[in-house]
């Protein structure tokens, strides 16, 4: 991240500086004798701002580099970068009226210092900023003045009012919440039984336990288990297995905790001391972020730099969380937000902290389920789903925020031409509504994965063709003809000799038709076919690289009632 100062003084200058200096105070470094794990720590903002200011102005090792940054230094210097895109944006009222007596600073400084409210408000700041990187005037809208629902944002620079609507998902949906309340009473169920002083527990999941076998779960461990020592086992569970270790039977870890706050003790005692056991033991080389809900047990006290542990005891879950609960958030944000929207082009950005980019399965979820509640909210023009990533490069950090696009086919208000959208336009959405993402290479690696694909109501299914002969003596031929895998649904997609290109798609409700003539393509130039379908349409979107990014495109919305 560059010009480290300058954001740092920026992140400083929006969170208020004494603000800062008298939470700092308030919570004290970890002093000599007390446990790392159980102190009391200061709202997060407050501790990337200590670790910022140790990794910026501490001791470096040479004179000639910078010291590398802690990820808690990245989010605490991102925080200066926005608010310098931002601080001399307009507030107005939910009416459009710009407020001269008002700043972004007055507007979110108590918010932002608020741990409960940090997050929400601050990826209003973030949309906000990546418009303005997009040549975009927006403002922020002061929903204090008013009862009513009202947008987060709007742009000034276009001729429609675009209103945006900012929405993060909560880190747990209510059924995370109460799988992770399940695997914290497991866990615990297993220590109670287990009675040796140090080891390592991982559980490997073959699915989610159910209340009544976390209730019983002593049942299942053999009694052999209470014993001062535990020998290395594999132990069966109705649920997956359990893997047990013994862990540092001399008693004592003594770990270095130099400049580490809170969570980070906890992250680098797995890293540094239960990791490679795990790795060693099971092959499974997983970093803290890639695994379910795990706990460490141990007397612990600090002194000076390091931290010393009792016999210490890991318990964990193996499996990561699956991306499907990202999606059951995704449906929450939904509710309620049509109603923001005061009859005109709209677009609701979310947030989704674990999204991964890259991740196809979940991009595929996380747009079904989009889609889904678009056709049910045509107030929505379009949906822009963001992740934030902390990633690293030659020994430095910084900040990248994945994003994917669902356009509504159906909208209410299009969006104008001139909208520079975080991914394209709008039109570019539309076609390429799943291109965008590796979603369609879990279906091609999968012999039957287009079968299952046309078994959906709805789906998207992007490729691109080069003809094998010049476009002159193009003859009529079937591209791609496939049935799905209950034989419901089919689709094919031909040339004519004409050069038209002619998208089918076929259920027992009927016959949906699209034809789009090619028109001049240079011979054997690679064409881009989109097929995009639901429940009430059928669309072919074709694209060539000699059309300089042109789309030529047809819809069917009514289909030929002949069954097949």
């Amino acid at each position: 991240m560059e010009r480290r100062e300058e954001h740092f003084e920026k992140a400083i200058e929006l969170l208020g500086s004494d603000w800062l200096t008298e939470q700092d105070s308030k919570y004290p470094i970890h002093s000599n004798g007390v446990d790392p794990l159980k102190v009391n720590h200061p709202p997060k903002v407050v501790t990337q701002y200590r670790i910022a200011k140790e990794d910026l102005y501490g001791e470096s090792e040479s004179i000639f580099s910078k010291k590398p940054l802690r990820e808690d230094s990245v989010r605490f210097l991102w925080i200066g970068k926005v608010y310098e895109l931002v601080e001399g944006l307009p507030v107005v009222s939910p009416s459009g009226e710009i407020r001269e007596d008002s700043t972004v600073k007055e507007l979110f400084q108590n918010i932002l210092r608020s741990s409960d409210q940090f997050d929400n408000a601050f990826y209003e700041l973030e949309v906000a900023a990546e418009y303005v990187e997009r040549g975009h005037r927006p403002a922020f809208v002061d929903e204090n003045l008013t009862t009513k629902k009202s947008p987060d944002i709007e742009l000034l620079d276009l001729d429609d009012r675009i209103q945006i609507e900012c929405k993060r998902c909560s880190i747990k949906s209510s059924d995370e919440k109460s799988n992770t309340n399940k695997s914290e009473k497991l866990l615990s169920k297993i220590k109670d039984h287990i009675e040796s002083d140090s080891y390592i527990a991982a559980l490997d999941l073959s699915r989610e336990p159910k209340g009544k076998e976390v209730d019983s779960i002593s049942e299942d461990l053999p009694n052999s288990l209470k014993i001062s020592k535990i020998s290395e086992q594999e132990i069966d569970l109705s649920f997956g297995k359990l893997y047990l270790f013994p862990f540092f039977e001399q008693g004592i870890i003594e770990q270095p905790v130099g400049g580490l706050e809170g969570a980070e003790v906890l992250t680098e005692f797995y890293e540094t001391y239960v990791r490679p056991v795990l790795a060693g033991k099971l092959g499974e080389n997983k970093s803290w972020r890639d695994l379910g809900y795990w706990v460490i047990y141990s007397e612990s006290q600090e002194s000076g730099s390091i931290a010393r542990h009792k016999h210490p005891i890991w318990i964990g879950v193996l499996n990561d969380s699956d991306s499907s609960e990202s999606s059951d958030r995704l449906r929450n944000q939904f509710k309620g937000v049509s109603g923001k929207f005061d009859n005109n082009p709209s677009v609701l950005h979310i947030k989704i902290p674990d999204f991964r980019e890259g991740d196809a399965v979940q991009d595929l979820r996380l747009r079904r389920q989009a889609a889904g509640e678009l056709k049910q909210r045509p107030g929505i023009s379009i949906v822009a789903i963001n992740g934030f990533d902390i990633v690293e490069s030659e020994g430095q950090i910084g900040v990248k925020t994945p994003e994917t696009i669902i356009p509504n086919y159906f909208p209410e208000y299009s969006l104008p031409e001139d909208l520079n959208l975080l991914s394209g336009s709008f039109e570019d959405a539309i076609a390429y509504d799943e291109v965008r993402s590796d979603a369609n290479e879990e279906y091609m690696s999968d012999e039957e994965g287009l079968k299952r694909l046309l078994d959906e109501e709805e789906g998207t299914f992007s490729f691109r063709f080069t003809p094998e002969e010049s476009a002159d003596v193009c003859e009529a031929k079937t591209i791609v003809r496939e049935e799905s895998l209950t034989g419901s649904a089919s689709i094919s997609l031909e040339i004519t000799s004409d050069k038209t290109f002619i998208f089918t798609r076929t259920t027992d409700r009927g016959k949906w038709v699209c034809e789009v003539g090619c028109g001049d393509i240079p011979d054997f130039t690679p064409i881009h076919f989109f097929l995009i379908w639901s429940d009430k349409m059928a669309k072919l979107a074709v694209s060539s690289e000699a059309w300089e990014g042109e789309i030529i495109e047809d819809i069917c919305n009514k289909p030929n009632k002949k069954s097949r």
